[in-house]
């Protein structure tokens, strides 16, 4: 039914509802003037609603706040929970005054010492936005106060928490380990760098520094090579050991160049060597006949080993013995580098 007041031992709730008070609250009655009394006329929502040190019911407030709170609460709401705390170092949570910190999900909203309800996503914040957040639910990342299901580019997951890749970096699995990098970088041994550098190429298809094919040093493409390595010679992009027909490798250019006309070496005279000995070969009894370019240019080939010996190569303080096909220059014989080293048990 319709009242115009609730009867004692009732209160008023938001929604216009008399409620009943606890049995603590129903045992105050009402007061005037500060003093408790068990007079029915003054609603006892009126006496709760104001807080302590009213002129007209201050000590009635102050009573029944000790009653049903405790000395711990200043104010009440018209469902006897604390709505303020006499201590500044409580906070309040859920109705009550307490020392303990805010509860998981909840953060102390420092203007009023309450503690309220964070975003949906947070399983810790210090703020009601879902930006404010310090930790998040499960199957979540937090990321500049967000709560994410997964890291943006540029960004790693750790410990439930987005850090940034290295700089230049786009998508990386940890500090130094890269796997995509922004333009114009190119990724290079999990790097990103402006410049590959040798023995690599820019692959700007794939945003990446490629490897340059075996025995070249530096190319330009995967076909494209410029500089062979020392055992190789450079053929229409390619590093190959041997020229084909028609070819001979230029000692010094590590080029496969065309044979015009092949140059004819004749002999001026004889090797003479000691029985077990070892001479070098000695350009003044080398005659070479229809050479287009310089005699530095020559590269000589062993057609067959000899017989009653062996040839040795001696570079960088090492011994190669010579055996047939194998190459030496005119540079070498010049140098002495190439040695005869007779068979004592062979004839001359």
């Amino acid at each position: 039914m319709c009242v115009s007041a609730c009867h004692l031992g009732y209160y008023r709730d938001e929604s216009q509802h008399c409620k009943p008070h606890s049995a603590a609250q129903q045992t105050m009655g009402c007061c005037r003037k500060g003093l408790p009394v068990n007079d029915a006329s003054i609603p006892i929502n009126v006496a709760r609603s104001h807080l302590p040190g009213d002129i007209r019911f201050g000590l009635c407030a102050v009573l029944m706040l000790q009653v049903v709170k405790g000395d711990s609460c200043l104010s009440c709401d018209s469902g006897a929970a604390c709505t303020s705390c006499r201590d500044p170092s409580e906070v309040l949570l859920f109705g009550e005054c307490q020392y303990d910190s805010c509860a998981p999900q909840y953060y102390l909203d420092f203007s009023s010492k309450t503690c309220k309800e964070c975003d949906w996503s947070c399983n810790a914040c210090s703020g009601p936005r879902s930006s404010d957040c310090l930790q998040c639910m499960e199957g979540y990342v937090l990321h500049d106060g967000d709560c994410i299901k997964q890291c943006p580019l540029a960004f790693y997951k750790e410990s439930d928490m987005c850090q940034r890749c290295d700089v230049h970096c786009l998508q990386c699995r940890a500090p130094g380990e890269c796997d995509r990098c922004e333009p114009p970088f190119l990724l290079l041994d999990s790097r990103c760098v402006m410049e590959c550098g040798k023995p690599y190429y820019a692959d700007h298809g794939e945003q990446k520094c490629t490897a340059c094919p075996e025995g070249c040093l530096e190319c330009d493409g995967a076909s494209r090579c410029r500089v062979c390595d020392a055992a190789t010679f450079l053929q229409e992009g390619r590093c190959v050991s041997d020229c084909g027909h028609g070819f001979y490798g230029h000692p010094r250019k590590r080029e496969c160049e065309v044979i015009v006309h092949a140059p004819v070496l004749g002999a001026n005279g004889s090797l003479q060597v000691g029985i077990g000995g070892v001479k070098p070969l000695d350009v003044s009894i080398m005659d070479v006949r229809g050479l287009d370019g310089q005699r530095e240019e020559l590269l000589f080939q062993v057609a067959s080993s000899p017989t009653n010996g062996r040839l040795l190569l001696v570079a960088t303080g090492r011994e190669r013995e010579l055996n047939q096909g194998d190459h030496f220059t005119w540079e070498d014989v010049a140098e002495q580098r190439v040695l005869f080293v007779h068979d004592k048990e062979k004839s001359r």
